[in-house]
């Protein structure tokens, strides 16, 4: 049961970390159509691409790690209950 409260805490620590990257990447993204608007540089636009790349990795990768955590969450309620 312990083993199983540290696995939770350690995925959701990496979860929020993947939470705040993916709001980070948004504003990045943001910042450089704004910067694109303004400057018409196509090295914005090559930027936005990448960051719009990394950003479907980043909320790919948060899905799964927000799906293992509450698969683990169920467990252990249904343990703390006494279910299992």
């Amino acid at each position: 049961m312990e083993r199983l409260e540290e696995e939770i805490y350690r995925l959701r620590y990496k979860r929020d970390l993947l939470r705040n990257d993916v709001s980070n990447l948004k504003t990045r993204i943001r910042y450089y159509k704004e910067r694109l608007k303004k400057t018409r540089k196509s090295e914005y636009a090559r930027k936005i691409r990448e960051a719009k790349k990394e950003l479907k990795r980043a909320m790919r990768e948060y899905e799964e790690l927000k799906e293992q955590v509450n698969a683990l969450v169920k467990e252990w309620r249904e343990l703390l209950c006494g279910k299992r």
